[in-house]
């Protein structure tokens, strides 16, 4: 896969202007709200209200998604409606005959994405309960990184989209932290460069292959080269 950038939802990410701008030979993963700004070459969630709102969007008919607990259910199956009994809040959008995925939590909001057969959409195995950053971060990874940005991974301190459809308050994740870290040490023969973190990883850990970098350092970087 060669270069990658992967999109967080912070808003030292606003800082940068040229979120549409493209590279060569670079390939570029979001997570979550940015498909509402852009297109990415991949687009990571894991929260059942967003991949909901993504679907129905249609966004996923002609881009590449990867969405979390993504099991679609053949429209025959019998135990819909009683499922949807047992939830207050329930979000479903014109049925198909072509099935449809169910997510939710016992005591939260269900959600019921009917599905056509046209969409790019893959299931995510691995890692679980992880947030939609560092996921995308893994997936860019695992599928052969070998140079990774990182832009707008405020770690939960603020979001761009808070306030807006899907995006409650936002509050403190410490373990976003460690997931990152746990990537860093897990593929060390990947270059990171982290541009312009808010904070930095665990105190006291050193990562040979990671580097913080500024937004022109990271364009130059892009446009120019090593």
């Amino acid at each position: 896969m060669g270069k990658v950038i992967v999109y967080g939802n912070g808003k030292s990410r606003s800082k940068y202007h040229d979120l549409s701008m493209t590279f060569d030979d670079v390939i570029t993963w979001g997570c979550n709200a940015i498909y509402r700004d852009v297109k990415v070459d991949h687009l990571v969630s894991v929260d059942y209200g967003m991949q909901h709102e993504i679907y129905t969007s249609g966004y996923a008919k002609q881009n590449s998604c990867w969405f979390l607990d993504w099991n679609i259910i053949p429209p025959e199956f019998s135990g819909l409606d009683t499922i949807k009994n047992q939830h207050d809040n329930v979000y479903e959008n014109e049925p198909t005959e072509h099935g449809y995925v169910l997510n939710g939590k016992r005591d939260g909001d269900l959600y019921v994405t009917w599905v056509d057969d046209s969409n790019s959409i893959r299931d995510i195995s691995y890692p679980r309960e992880w947030c939609s950053g560092a996921t995308a971060v893994y997936l860019a990874c695992f599928r052969g990184a070998t140079e990774l940005f990182l832009l707008g991974f405020d770690l939960s301190i603020n979001n761009i989209y808070e306030g807006s459809k899907n995006y409650p308050k936002q509050v403190e994740h410490p373990e976003w932290k460690q997931q990152l870290l746990t990537i860093f040490k897990e593929f060390p023969f990947i270059k990171f460069y982290w541009v312009e973190p808010q904070h930095p990883l665990v105190k006291g850990d050193t990562l040979e292959k990671l580097t913080y970098i500024t937004y022109d350092t990271f364009k130059h970087t892009l446009t120019q080269g090593d």
